[in-house]
């Protein structure tokens, strides 16, 4: 049997000789594994980032998908699959095999729903109840977001002196992590980390949770946060209907809210030490192009430092949120120059 994989699969090789090596082993795992599970190929090949998806039918005619994740990105993909044998489909997609030392999993294959035919409100409790359904007691063998959060912030130290990567966004890191490390309300549950329309499928009608890649063990408030970003007055009354439906399987400590400014100021860190750390990628600058240049980091650095004077108290999420861009930027002692941008800048 020809497997053909993908052109974003095969691009993967220009990611590093770990990637190249998985993307040269896939045609024969793929065969492997369609053989010894009794598996029909029953479509296109796809792709997530780190992964190759192949729809199957079962020796039942069970359609499915066969999920065969990079050990080149190991952590991503460690408990993935405990996770699901844990919910057992409960508001997830439901797994029918796996072999863990292959990074392989039988799913159940689901189908899109554009959750934009539907309103704003209805969508939010929709979601707010598949979360307040995955949002078990933590397993043991899943990390924190507090485990990651020491590795960003260690990828950031780490990276060499020409990283495009400012020195003072660096220390404003490092300062930042401590903090978070310390509180104890920065575990807890099971969250999934990347709520987008494209991890929400059907069975039966009824919405369900795919890829949980980014899964770590951390405040259930991270998943409300980042399903809604925003700080006006319309996200905060979207915020309670996604806590409607929510509460509605488990209870939700509102005590927990203000951590929502930190989480922020940490997407921000992992947002720039996740780009800086795939940077070697093609496929990365080309997306990117921005991303380096002194507008990209002034930016950053501003955001950043918004975040800071809020989890200080010295500013309010609202007020952040009000001013216009011209008057969010910051007056600074000293004009940013190359200097700041690049670690070993010797330039006039």
């Amino acid at each position: 049997m020809t497997i053909d994989l993908p052109l974003d699969v095969l691009a993967m090789r220009d990611r590093g000789d770990d990637w190249a090596a998985w993307v040269d082993r896939l045609p024969a795992l793929a065969r492997d594994l369609l053989d010894e599970w009794d598996l029909t190929v029953d479509g296109a090949l796809m792709n997530g980032f780190c992964s190759l998806v192949v729809p199957v039918l079962t020796a039942d005619r069970e359609r499915s998908v066969l999920k065969l994740h990079t050990d080149a990105d190991a952590d991503e993909s460690d408990f993935e699959h405990l996770a699901l044998q844990h919910w057992h489909g409960n508001g997830t997609v439901l797994l029918l095999r796996a072999d863990p030392r292959r990074r392989a999993m039988l799913l159940e294959r689901l189908h899109p729903r554009d959750l934009t035919t539907i309103g704003d409100r209805e969508a939010c409790e929709v979601v707010g109840g598949l979360y307040g359904r995955i949002h078990v007691p933590a397993l043991p063998q899943l990390r924190t977001i507090t485990s990651y959060v020491e590795r960003w912030t260690a990828d950031l130290e780490a990276l060499p002196r020409d990283a495009p990567i400012p020195r003072r966004l660096r220390e404003q890191c490092v300062s930042l992590v401590r903090d978070l490390v310390a509180d104890p309300a920065s575990v807890g549950v099971i969250i999934h980390g990347d709520l987008h329309h494209g991890n929400l499928l059907l069975r039966d009608g009824a919405l369900h949770v795919v890829d949980f890649d980014d899964m770590v063990v951390g405040p259930a408030v991270q998943d409300l946060w980042l399903a809604l970003p925003g700080r006006d007055g319309h996200t905060q009354t979207l915020r309670e209907r996604f806590l409607e439906g929510y509460l509605q399987f488990r209870d939700f400590d509102r005590s927990a809210l203000p951590l929502i400014e930190t989480l922020r100021a940490m997407r921000i860190i992992h947002y720039a030490a996740w780009l800086a750390r795939r940077w070697h990628d093609p496929a990365f600058p080309a997306a990117w192009p921005q991303f380096g240049t002194p507008e990209y980091w002034e930016r950053e650095t501003q955001d950043l430092e918004e975040q800071l004077a809020v989890i200080r108290g010295e500013a309010t999420p609202e007020e952040v949120a009000a001013r216009p861009e011209e008057e969010t930027a910051r007056e600074e002692e000293e004009a940013l120059t190359n200097k700041d941008f690049f670690w070993d800048w010797e330039g006039e």
